[in-house]
């Protein structure tokens, strides 16, 4: 003790605030445990035991008081404490989709175990799974996880070892296995045990501690506390038919004159001897197997006051003996010294950060790789609805014009027309269409005709006496090109604004198949002129088509990389789950939290950009979207920066909830509501536009300046948003 090799609890005390007000957990515990034993720590359910090792394991604070482990303080130094204690919890904090030997890997890694190859090895032989090291803990027994669970207590030569029940769920055989590796290993280590076995705890125990109400109610040796709490000897006698009991107790009273009897029922009776009158149990025993017969006696047994019957006399508030009070007041006197601050002889090497975050990366790159829901609604979901959208036809606004075939004897006369307007090629081609309207539209007063000379001729059309005939249209859809020409000099080309500067002819009926958005332009033959579009569109409603398209693809995109933030927080919870506090084993290792959240968003990353490269990869096939360098680097960007966005918001939602699947739900509706259905509105307010304030306030205005900028604080619509802006250049 005046080395400080030991745990030395100082007025620890720990209270928690309920309902119906404080509760005090732990009342000021003074007890001293120390190296090289086996401490026992006992008690009823709610006693206080766990809470007195989560605080000394660093799970939570103490409210008052303090605790010195190896001569280093619980409150300033446990992150030092960390490097050389080993955890074995109550519950198996174990990964399913993990080997026995990666588990005993990641810890290594944790606590910076030099020659961890060796030390797992020998130790998967000492618990007995040298033959299950390559097996997935999810298809171990219960007996199996526990003996993982304490390998990974006892890895590193941790100098303190807290072992809540590591036996419960083992069989007899198994129980006692552990009780031997446990005695093993127990040399120059304080070790802490739970348990609710009373012979585990005499066996293993060389210092017992029992607690009742979360005060301390005594400490020593079992067979100290037998003398302490016990009465003596148990004699207990099976009785035969007739056998008069009152017979039975007066002869063993004539040998031992303090003899009580402690019960009567059914066919035993059981009296209850003191030490003190030992030395008469021999003439009593030789005198009792010479008279049972007469004293109706069918066998005897004497048995010494068990560990068992010391808790339960403790439990139910037993007094401490007069003779026994003074002793044990002087013993608990002796306990209030506080171990001198220390230097360790034997240094540590601190686990580096770099060698955690990598061990704790490669624990969750396994464990998603193996988890196939996780990565279902991870990658495949989002790639799923990314591919989907490449896939679907676009929808389609109704034209105003039919498609129009061009070939047959029937049009040959309108070809001929429209090769008139081709055959000029000295004039202007918007004034040439002037010089065939009488042919193809004679009831029409001569126009005008600019760009949009087409849709002025059908309004003309439409409004005249005479319903046009269907070759009215048709020199309205037709472009020409001189087949050397150095411009596109015809501006006219089936309303298609095609945006180049220097072609030919060609290149124009390429350009007009691929790269205006607006006015869609099919079947266009590249070596022959004129060129003949599919359906014509109206400005206004080939906009109108373009806008719901583009909208609908970003929609799309949004809607299936919600899914990746709902499926990271289930990782994270189950973590933290109470019942499997994964995070809180690896926390007591001495892993530091920097490189826990590091190594989990760098995971999250990483399995997020493939749906990301694929989505950019295909935008070339997505009928919404220009193809060229700049949309698709934009769109790389927009992607990346809510892969950004979205998941440190999803780690801090993940602290609000203590069960994934409330978590996982919550997180996929509110990426739907922010991403989806605000975009919805923000859309539908944009294209339904009407004036809400007269003269100074329109829909469109309302959510363009305003709304707009409240909702690009969620980063599903500020994606949806983006992508929309992207697909409208």
């Amino acid at each position: 003790e005046e080395r400080g090799e030991c745990i030395q609890l100082c007025g620890l005390r720990k209270c928690f605030a309920t309902e119906d007000g404080e509760k005090i957990a732990v009342h000021g515990l003074n007890v001293t445990m120390y190296a090289g034993q086996i401490t026992a720590l006992l008690g009823h359910n709610g006693a206080g035991k766990t809470t007195t090792i989560g605080m000394l394991t660093g799970l939570f604070p103490p409210t008052k008081g303090t605790a010195y482990v190896f001569g280093q303080t619980i409150t300033a130094d446990m992150d030092a404490l960390r490097a050389s204690m080993g955890v074995c919890p109550q519950h198996d904090v174990l990964y399913d989709e993990l080997t026995v030997r990666e588990h005993l890997a990641l810890y290594a890694a944790l606590k910076a175990v030099p020659d961890a190859a060796a030390q797992i090895d020998a130790l998967l032989a000492e618990v007995g799974l040298t033959e299950k090291r390559h097996v997935a803990t999810a298809k171990l027994s219960g007996g199996q996880k526990r003996k993982l669970s304490v390998a990974i207590a006892l890895l590193g030569q941790s100098r303190v070892v807290f072992l809540d029940e590591p036996t419960s769920g083992m069989d007899p055989y198994s129980r006692r296995f552990t009780w031997n590796v446990l005695q093993r290993n127990r040399e120059n280590r304080v070790m802490v045990l739970t348990t609710h076995f009373m012979d585990e705890a005499d066996l293993l125990g060389d210092r017992i501690v029992i607690l009742a109400d979360g005060r301390l109610c005594c400490a020593g040796s079992s067979l100290f506390l037998k003398h302490l709490y016990g009465t003596g000897y148990n004699l207990t006698l099976v009785k035969r038919d007739g056998c008069d009991v009152a017979a039975v107790v007066a002869f063993v009273r004539a040998h031992v004159a303090d003899a009580n009897v402690l019960s009567n029922v059914g066919a035993e009776v059981v009296l209850q001897l003191p030490s003190a009158a030992s030395g008469g149990f021999p003439a009593l025993l030789h005198a009792l197997d010479g008279a049972l017969p007469t004293l109706g006696v069918v066998e005897y047994g004497i048995s010494v006051t068990t560990l068992e019957e010391v808790f339960l006399r403790i439990a139910h508030g037993s007094q401490i003996p007069g003779n026994a009070e003074t002793e044990l007041r002087e013993w608990r006197a002796s306990q209030h010294g506080q171990t001198p601050r220390f230097e360790p002889s034997v240094r540590v090497r601190p686990p580096s950060w770099v060698d955690q975050y990598l061990a704790m990366l490669q624990k969750r790159v396994r464990v998603s790789k193996r988890d196939k829901k996780g990565l279902v609604s991870m990658v495949v979901i989002p790639i799923v609805f990314v591919v989907l959208l490449a896939v679907l036809p676009p929808i389609k606004v109704a034209s105003y014009l039919p498609a129009y075939a061009v070939g047959s004897a029937t049009e040959a006369a309108n070809y001929r027309a429209c090769e008139q307007v081709l055959a000029n090629s000295s004039a202007n081609y918007e004034c040439a269409f002037g010089a065939v309207q009488p042919r193809v539209c004679p009831h029409c007063q001569p126009l005008s005709y600019g760009c949009m000379a087409g849709e002025h001729f059908c309004s003309q059309g439409h409004i005249g006496a005479q319903s046009p005939s269907p070759e009215y249209p048709f020199c309205a859809r037709a472009g020409g090109f001189l087949p050397n020409a150095t411009a596109c000099e015809s501006r006219w080309f089936s309303h298609c604004s095609l945006g180049l500067s220097d072609c030919n002819a060609t290149e124009c009926c390429r350009a007009a198949l691929s790269i205006s958005p607006f006015y869609p332009c099919s079947d266009c033959p590249l070596n022959a002129w004129p060129c003949y579009s599919g359906p014509c569109l109206k400005k206004r409603d080939a906009q109108l088509q373009a806008t719901i398209n583009t909208f609908l693809a970003a929609l799309l995109i949004v809607i299936g990389f919600a899914f990746v933030p709902a499926s990271v927080v289930v990782f994270i919870i189950k973590e933290k789950d109470p019942h499997q506090n994964a995070k809180y084993q690896q926390m007591a290792c001495g892993s530091s939290v920097f490189a826990y959240w590091a190594s989990i968003w760098t995971h999250d990353v990483l399995f997020m950009l493939l749906p990301v490269a694929v989505a950019v990869g295909l935008l070339p096939l997505y009928a919404s979207f220009k193809s060229d360098a700049d949309a698709m680097l934009g769109a790389l960007a927009l992607l990346l920066t809510h892969v950004l966005s979205a998941l440190p918001l999803a780690y801090v939602v993940s602290f609000a909830f203590a069960k994934h699947a409330a978590a996982q739900t919550t997180v996929l509706v509110f990426g739907l509501v922010t991403g989806g259905m605000l975009s919805i509105v923000s859309f539908l307010c944009r294209l339904i536009d009407f004036e809400l304030i007269r003269n100074q306030l329109t829909l469109a205005q309302l959510d363009t300046q305003y709304l707009r900028w409240v909702y690009l604080l969620f980063p599903g619509y500020a994606l949806t948003d983006g992508l929309f802006q992207i697909g409208l250049r």
